[in-house]
């Protein structure tokens, strides 16, 4: 564990713009980066109104918590909206204000528009104008509620004095995480934080009570059990030489990265001490203002760095520190790392948060400069992302680079792997920088990965190395010597690597299609979504190929360009799903560009009179052509969902992609807990999430899974506020489990699901594409 100076070098970061303007007011926002409200606005009947917390609503806007006080006590509490440029939102309750008969514990927007908040006495839901839900009734699942976090699949966890439940947008409890015992198995006596990290884990911040409070970090899996990886029987305790733990806060970043601040033994300044992702010591600091203390004084940027406001009252201003990955200060945020916020007021007693589209924002009591006296509220928003201005938590772009399709991996010969099955929970660690002329500084890959010869049902996943298995899986299996293929985009992981779990015993192949490399702006390798998913091949009615059956070795030369709404040039590959329909015989489909040669590689493996998709991302060959191969004969469909752009387009952001962790947004045995029934349509939002930034997203890339499926039929996804496509992304039969990527538009920040037959539908989204 280190133990940093004040200062260090500046770190850049690859592939993005050089930061420039961190640290200044964002312009637009109030008055020169700071709005003003008056407590006689906000709360007319009298009292101060001080604000507890302030966060981002996933929607544009913002949520602060507040207390409106006298000098003897609360006399009640509000919930208050602010639009992006620091106005009130007048849509939202009283002119953007909710009045509650107590200080509100906590809030969590719901993907549908509403919010669920909480507070000593009870708790409520809110329509999105802030109008009280009469029909919410759910009786309060923990005995006090300390606060709400919002999962990204629309479960809200609700956290207690040492309690912490999940539950559905209508207060249900969901039976399928349980933390009671993981809690009590790490002896937490009160919980200070949740977070939950990009890979699904639930990180627990809590006190132990013992003469000297102790800061822990106890690590849940996505149902509530310990997480045995993490730090010691899953608690890991953030600690310095000599600096005992009292008054401890804490705050958890995105990867499981955990902070906490306490006062040294003199009381008179402050310490930072930060634990990994696994709960390894990561550093320390020990020259701390001792106003860094405090709730809602500290938090995670997208990027991993850490963010501090602290407050001078002799001043009257409030200031903001940036800190690197390893604990040194951030030269290219403001001043040597810290950015000064103030104005005509007093400007004090600060919280912070990081919001889903990047800069920081912060809110605390604006006082008469001269008297003192109390007078409103304030909020100040800083860049904070790039140095150009408010934008997503720092991520790095790519851009696409198509293959010819190769195989990197076959487990029964021993390629990219040794040449035995692997077992029950076996894993296997593909190298792919450096193979089939993937650079070693590859982001991300685009890999068909096929689970041939089965030994049982089962599920694959397929992850970055080095990172923890996530909670989503890629690929299917229902039965023994099943072969089943799926595509998958994943991020690179430790030395160029990405990691595959089975379930159940299968062989395992691996065909690259393309990677994703840094890029900033690009002007090929830019994702276009088609407006709505358009079918240019049925060769049971003739289109796209004459209406006859392809036999055994068959080939279909397709045309792409200048089809549907893909254009006549500048195209280097195009996205398509794939289907085989009435197969005559077990065999399997390879796509390829036109006028090369066929390569050893496959897309889709079918079973005699088996109905299957799958999703292809193949460069385009000769003459705007692909080449579809069938080794048994099967009708072939084939419905764009959107193209890449080559060298000959402008150089541009838009269509880049951002590969993230996996992250489950959708599951409707847990939310909305039954199953679509005949002809059911959803809408998900997965835009303007904690997941995806509003705004910022024209398309995801999402592995769709069927489960419980109640008779055959298919699935279709397309972007959301717009006309449902004659396409289908899969099919099932009854009680089957199916799952196929998905690249597809978003509409209204949504996706749109149809279900033809009543079924189960998750999704994981692995990426987003800049609008």
């Amino acid at each position: 564990m280190a133990t940093v100076p004040l200062a260090a070098a500046q770190v850049t970061t690859t592939g993005r713009p050089a930061a420039a303007a961190d640290g200044g007011s964002v312009i637009g926002f109030g008055a020169s980066g700071v709005a003003e409200l008056a407590d006689g606005a906000l709360a007319p009947g009298g009292g101060r109104v001080v604000p507890l917390a302030v966060r981002d609503d996933n929607n544009g806007g913002l949520l602060v918590r507040a207390d409106v006080e006298t000098d003897t006590a609360s006399i009640g509490g509000l919930l208050v909206r602010v639009l992006a440029d620091g106005r009130l939102d007048g849509a939202f309750g009283a002119g953007g204000v909710v009045a509650l008969p107590e200080a509100p514990t906590g809030v969590a927007p719901l993907l549908d528009g509403r919010y669920l908040v909480a507070r000593p006495g009870g708790w409520a839901r809110l329509g999105a104008n802030g109008a009280a839900d009469a029909s919410f009734r759910a009786p309060v699942p923990v005995a006090a509620i300390q606060d709400l976090v919002p999962l990204p699949d629309g479960r809200t966890l609700v956290v207690g004095t040492n309690q912490l439940v999940a539950v559905d947008v209508n207060g249900a409890v969901d039976p399928g995480f349980s933390a009671s015992a993981a809690l009590a198995l790490a002896a937490v006596v009160q919980i200070g934080a949740v977070g939950v990290a990009d890979d699904g884990r639930v990180m627990v911040g809590s006190y132990l009570a013992g003469g000297a409070d102790e800061c822990r970090v106890v690590g849940l899996d996505g149902h509530g059990q310990l997480d045995a990886g993490y730090g010691i029987g899953g608690a890991a305790v953030p600690q310095a030489e000599g600096a005992p733990m009292l008054d401890c806060v804490l705050t958890i970043g995105s990867d499981g990265t955990a902070a906490a601040a306490w006062f040294d033994s003199s009381g008179l300044s402050g310490v930072v001490s930060v634990l990994g992702p696994t709960g390894a010591p990561a550093w320390t600091r020990l020259d701390r203002s001792r106003t860094v203390v405090g709730d809602g004084l500290l938090a995670f940027d997208g990027a991993g760095r850490l963010v501090e406001a602290s407050m001078d009252p002799d001043g009257g201003t409030s200031t903001v520190r940036r800190m690197n990955t390893d604990g040194s200060d951030d030269l290219a945020f403001g001043t040597a790392g810290v950015a000064t916020v103030s104005g005509a007021r007093h400007l004090v007693n600060p919280v912070l948060t990081i919001p889903g589209t990047g800069g920081v924002v912060l809110a605390g009591d604006a006082n008469d400069a001269g008297t003192g006296a109390h007078v409103g509220i304030w909020l100040a928003s800083l860049q904070a992302a790039a140095g150009i201005g408010p934008e997503a938590p720092l991520r790095s772009t790519t851009a696409f680079v198509p293959l010819p399709p190769m195989r990197l991996l076959d487990t029964r010969v021993g390629l990219g792997a040794p040449a035995a099955k692997p077992g029950v929970g076996g894993i296997v660690d593909l190298q792919v920088a450096g193979a089939a002329g993937i650079p070693a500084d590859a982001a991300a890959v685009v890999l068909n990965v096929t689970a041939t010869d089965a030994g049982g049902p089962g599920f694959v996943t397929v992850w970055p190395s080095g990172g923890r298995l996530p909670l989503v899986s890629n690929l299917n299996l229902e039965r023994a010597g099943q072969t089943v293929a799926n595509l998958v985009t994943v991020s690179l992981g430790a030395g160029g690597k990405v990691s595959m779990f089975t379930l159940s015993p299968s062989h395992l192949l691996a065909d690259v299609a393309g990677y994703y490399r840094h890029a900033s702006s690009a002007t090929s390798g830019r994702f276009v979504p088609a407006p709505s998913p358009t079918r240019l091949l049925d060769t049971r009615v003739g289109l796209g190929a004459p209406a006859v059956l392809p036999g055994a070795g068959a080939v279909v030369d397709l045309q792409v360009t200048g089809a549907g709404p893909v254009p006549a040039s500048g195209v280097s590959a195009v996205v398509l799903n794939l289907t085989g329909v009435d197969a005559t015989a077990t065999g399997f489909v390879t796509a390829w560009p036109s006028g090369t040669p066929r390569p050893l590689a496959s897309n889709l493996n079918l079973a005699a009179h088996d109905v299957r998709a799958n999703l292809v991302v193949v460069p385009v060959g000769a003459n705007g052509r692909v080449s579809l191969y069938t080794q048994a004969g099967t009708h072939l469909l084939a419905d764009v969902t959107g193209w890449f752009t080559d060298a000959t387009a402008p150089d541009a952001v838009d269509g880049l992609f951002v590969p993230i962790a996996p992250r489950r947004m959708l599951d409707t045995r847990l939310l909305p807990g039954a199953a679509l029934g005949a002809g059911g349509i959803l809408a998900r939002r997965v835009g303007a999430t904690s997941v995806v930034p509003p705004g910022l997203a024209g398309a995801v890339v999402a592995n769709v899974t069927v489960t419980e499926s109640a008779a055959p039929g298919y699935v279709t996804a397309w972007p959301g506020g717009t006309t449902r496509p004659l396409a289908s992304n899969l099919n099932v039969v009854k009680g089957q489990t199916v799952a196929n990527l998905t690249m597809v538009g978003l509409g209204g920040e949504a996706m749109a699901l149809y279900t033809q037959s009543p079924a189960h539908l998750i999704v994981d989204v692995s990426g987003w594409f800049v609008l």
